[in-house]
């Protein structure tokens, strides 16, 4: 937990102390940080250190082994799997790692600075 309650109070997302391990290999814990609506962060750290896993679990695409998620005040690790997909679709938005989808990510990146939402992205490039 933050030592200061009142830390994340102001966050669009809170995560609250996520532990993620596959069996005995600890990918990281006890992680735990706010992040406010419009914000913009990085995230840096080598290969193989979490990353992309950390961001999965804050999209609601994996679970963590502890801890918690708040996206707007919506804890979606409570959510069922057809919840979760339903709020990405609704509040999340997604650029897989990929060579292959440059022209995907170019567009969702001008759709975005255009303030079109992710389920609209997705409806036009399905």
């Amino acid at each position: 937990m933050p030592e200061n309650k009142n830390e994340f109070m102001a966050s669009y997302m809170q995560v609250e102390n996520l532990t993620k391990s596959f069996g005995d290999h600890l990918l990281f814990e006890n992680i735990s940080f706010g992040i406010a609506d419009n914000q913009r962060v990085a995230l840096i750290a080598k290969n193989g250190t979490g990353k992309t896993t950390l961001l999965n679990i804050m999209g609601g695409l994996d679970d963590p082994t502890e801890g918690t998620v708040f996206i707007d005040s919506v804890n979606i690790n409570k959510l069922t799997s057809r919840q979760k997909t339903d709020f990405r679709m609704k509040n999340i938005g997604f650029v897989e790692k990929s060579d292959d989808d440059k022209e995907n990510m170019i567009k969702f990146l001008v759709d975005s600075a255009s303030g079109t939402k992710p389920a609209e992205i997705t409806k036009e490039v399905s």
